[in-house]
């Protein structure tokens, strides 16, 4: 997974705590889940500083393991939520584990293997189950945006960064001061940031979807490393608003017409339908 002799003994040695973590999580074992992470992160964090006056390609792969360890943890939180039902919460880490796994793809060296295609795809299936398809955008004028990294502003040419690459192990953003004025709030379909949503109540009917997962998993039908992926059809389903009338009787949907002539063939109308595809994974393969 890294090309830095540094960076990959640290992923190998991590290795054993990484499948343990994710024998828990298959197993629902949350706690457990957190030890590992707290494990890996206090290994990265010795790592780093044995290794901090490195070249800047030791660094850089140092942060992409660090947010390898990141995904896994927002991974956790996921599906914890999923099992506590609390499914507007779980949206959010489903956004921080995309966001996280979308930076050890753009940085790393080796990104077409089995480990990110495993985590990639799961968790593009999983949003799939979730009710939002707008998003709340807001615009904003702001005075300047300020480098993360030097403190200039990171849209003159006094400062050397690019934002969203990597320098010395850091990753170059914008921070925003003085903030002028909000432009306009608009709803979008493609959205900078997917957490700025219209909030259902976790008992709704908005959530039918990802709580029938979360329902396969707790009677232990499902586990999570299973879950595979959605297949949408139609379906003949029951019409609840058809009502019984004789044929010659007006229809009862009020168009004025016969029953015979409108309605009488609508007692079982199209229907939107999923199927959740399990996919047995071993645990094993998942990391490479």
């Amino acid at each position: 997974m890294f090309i830095t002799s540094e960076v990959e003994s640290l992923y190998r040695k991590s290795k054993p705590s990484i499948k343990k973590f994710l024998y828990f999580l298959n197993h629902l074992s949350f706690q457990e889940c957190r030890e590992q992470i707290d494990q890996l992160k206090n290994n990265l964090t010795i790592a780093k500083k044995e290794y901090k006056s490195s070249h800047e390609e030791v660094l850089n792969e140092f942060y992409v393991l660090s947010r390898f360890v990141d995904m896994l943890s927002s991974y956790c939180d996921l599906w914890m939520k999923i099992i506590k039902m609390e499914f507007s919460s779980s949206w959010n880490f489903l956004q921080d584990a995309l966001d996280q796994l979308r930076q050890v793809k753009k940085f790393s060296s080796r990104n077409t293997n089995q480990t990110i295609s495993f985590f990639e795809n799961q968790l593009l299936e999983l949003e799939k189950l979730y009710p939002y398809n707008v998003f709340c955008s807001v615009g904003i004028t702001v005075e300047r945006f300020e480098c993360s990294i030097c403190g200039r502003d990171i849209d003159t040419f006094d400062c050397p960064h690019t934002r969203g690459e990597l320098y010395q192990g850091q990753m170059a953003y914008g921070i925003a001061h003085n903030i002028i004025e909000t432009d306009h709030v608009a709803m979008v379909k493609h959205p900078a940031d997917k957490r700025c949503v219209v909030v259902y109540d976790d008992n709704g009917k908005q959530f039918k979807l990802i709580r029938f997962l979360s329902e396969l998993i707790t009677t232990n039908n499902l586990q999570p490393f299973d879950f595979g992926e959605l297949q949408f059809s139609k379906k003949k389903v029951k019409n609840h608003e058809f009502q019984k009338k004789e044929r010659n009787s007006p229809c009862y949907c009020g168009s004025g017409k016969k029953f015979k002539k409108c309605c009488i063939s609508k007692e079982y109308v199209n229907g939107d339908h999923v199927d959740i595809v399990a996919k047995l994974t071993n645990i094993e393969e998942i990391i490479d």
